[in-house]
């Protein structure tokens, strides 16, 4: 008779969903809130590719992996983005010559931007509202038109997302992991010495506004918190800084408060300078060696745009402008921003105190973050214009974007902390505010779209004029010279000092050209007074009208 068969029985263990159900609960409300802003994105992804896009293409044509590596090498001249240049290499290497690719990987930057933006801003305030807001502000700003229609400015989309990853690690406390990413920020492009200065600018303040880790400690940090918050208030205004000085019962502050104040500033120096030693000591002797690395090899130095002026009124100057281009809305009060430059900024400067005084901003419990968010607002665009004035656009006002996401999703964390507790008028005037900021919101989303849609135009006129030089010289005989007048610059009225964008062939019109005719040897001139004098070639004018190339 034979054995029954032995039952094996094997126990599968549950699998565990909790962790992947609670992490799709906490980001779809954020990645909700950022696709429904990428879509005032869509007519950027449309758009071609227009003047130093074809520079990079062509760069990435023509490389082989190791020539884009050996990039890393900082003894070269112009930019120094050997990071950039290899995610460009790479792109090439899966999208070839469709734009559409290129413009999905910076929006997908930008909007990965945006989430890091919602959990910095929920960190500083234990709030989902701040995330929220700063998200919604971040992924709509007016500014980003350029990171995501214009396939060169990948190094703005790409830094951007590294620096805030290295600022969210670092309040995270992961300081090794933050100080990687700065690293990794100094190969992308120069911002990466910007994201040293926000994390300094975050140790200073930890020192400023202490939190005690214990009970027994309170009592040692709260004269330094005291005088912090007296200091925070004179920034404020001389309002709050009067009710915080009687609120604290000391009457030896109010009347010699400048001195007061000049002497808990004086005093923190040290403290505040150890800390930084012991905590920055990594990140400093890296960007200190990035920098004089810079200075030794490359002719041009670290910034490479162009030379900019360091007087007192040309930062003046430059303050106003970046002041202006942050907040000003709509496009046709935007383009007055040069002419009348103090006056709105004046006008500008009038709204944010309104505002400010009408959400009770002296009695806000946040004034680390304020202070934190403000100060990336300032150092960010202080360190453009030192960097890149006179020359400005749309893009240089990225990182400056951050922090004014930030500041607004503060703001919105603190009314809806305070809403039930408010009176009638106070509601009333927070409400008045969060109207306002919904249509400057709103006017963002428009201008984005508008400007969108100008980046798809241009691109449609840039493909236009090289189909039209390639019919009139379908097979240029080698070595020939191409000489060409009336190369149309920008597609868009222009906003002095710089540009809005979108632009046609400011460069690139000889790298769209051997890109075209997939060939280096023709010799593309937009120059009369550069022409080369050898009759040995075949020199070919020609002038652009109307969209179109024609034969002189």
């Amino acid at each position: 008779m034979a054995t029954p068969a032995r039952q094996i029985s094997v126990t599968v263990p549950a699998v565990d969903t909790s962790r992947l159900k609670q992490a799709i609960l906490n980001w779809r409300f954020p990645f909700g809130i950022s696709l429904l802003g990428a879509i005032a994105f869509l007519p950027s992804l449309r758009a071609g590719f227009v003047s130093d896009s074809f520079g990079c293409l062509e760069i990435a044509q023509w490389s082989y992996l190791e020539d884009i590596l050996w990039r890393l090498n900082p003894c070269g001249t112009g930019f120094y983005r050997p990071l950039t240049s290899l995610v460009f290499w790479l792109e090439y290497q899966l999208f070839g010559l469709n734009p559409l690719g290129y413009h999905l990987v910076a929006l997908a930057l930008h909007i990965g931007s945006s989430l890091i933006i919602y959990r910095l801003a929920q960190r500083l305030t234990a709030s989902r509202w701040a995330g929220a807001a700063a998200a919604l502000v971040f992924v709509t700003n007016i500014h980003a038109h350029e990171v995501i229609g214009w396939v060169a400015d990948l190094h703005n989309a790409l830094g951007g997302f590294v620096l805030l990853a290295a600022v969210y690690t670092y309040l995270r406390g992961a300081r090794r992991a933050s100080f990687a990413l700065v690293a990794l920020n100094m190969l992308v492009d120069e911002t990466g010495l910007l994201t040293l200065l926000l994390i300094g600018w975050h140790e200073v303040l930890q020192h400023l506004f202490p939190t005690p880790a214990s009970q027994g400690e309170a009592a040692r940090v709260g004269a330094k918190r005291r005088a912090s918050g007296l200091l925070v208030d004179a920034m404020m205004g001389a309002r709050g800084f009067a009710r915080t000085a009687r609120s604290h019962g000391d009457s030896s502050v109010s009347p010699d408060a400048a001195p007061y104040l000049l002497s808990v500033v004086r005093d923190s120096l040290p403290a505040i300078s150890r800390r930084l030693a012991a905590r920055l000591t990594p990140v400093v002797a890296l960007a200190t060696g990035y920098v004089a690395l810079r200075l030794i090899s490359a002719p041009n130095g670290v910034y490479n745009y162009v030379a900019a002026c360091h007087s007192a009124s040309c930062i003046a100057v430059g303050a106003l402008e970046y002041f202006n281009r942050l907040f000003v809305r709509p496009e046709p009060l935007l383009s007055l921003a040069w002419d009348y430059r103090p006056i709105l900024a004046v006008l500008t400067g009038l709204c944010l105190m309104l505002a400010a005084w009408m959400l009770r901003l002296s009695s806000w419990r946040n004034r680390k973050a304020v202070v934190f968010a403000a100060g990336w607002i300032a150092g960010s665009a202080l360190y453009f214009i030192l960097a890149l004035w006179p020359y400005i656009a749309d893009r240089f006002l990225y990182a400056s974007d951050m922090g004014l996401a930030l500041l607004a999703g503060i703001a919105a964390a603190e009314v809806a902390g305070r809403w039930t507790a408010m009176p009638r008028a106070g509601r009333l005037q927070a409400a008045a505010v969060g109207v306002a900021a919904l249509v400057w919101l709103g006017t963002g989303v428009v201008m984005l779209y508008e400007r969108g849609l100008r980046w798809e135009t241009a691109g449609r006129e840039a493909e236009a004029i090289i189909a039209s030089i390639v019919e009139l010289l379908p097979d240029p005989p080698q070595d020939a010279v191409l000489i060409f007048s009336d190369v149309p610059d920008s597609s868009a009225p222009d906003i002095a000092p710089g540009n809005t964008g979108p632009y046609l062939f400011r460069n690139g019109l000889d790298a769209a050209l051997h890109i075209r005719y997939e060939r280096t040897d023709i010799l593309i001139i937009t120059d009369a007074s550069q022409v080369p004098v050898d009759d040995s070639v075949m020199h070919f004018l020609l002038t652009i009208r109307d969209g179109k190339a024609e034969l002189q």
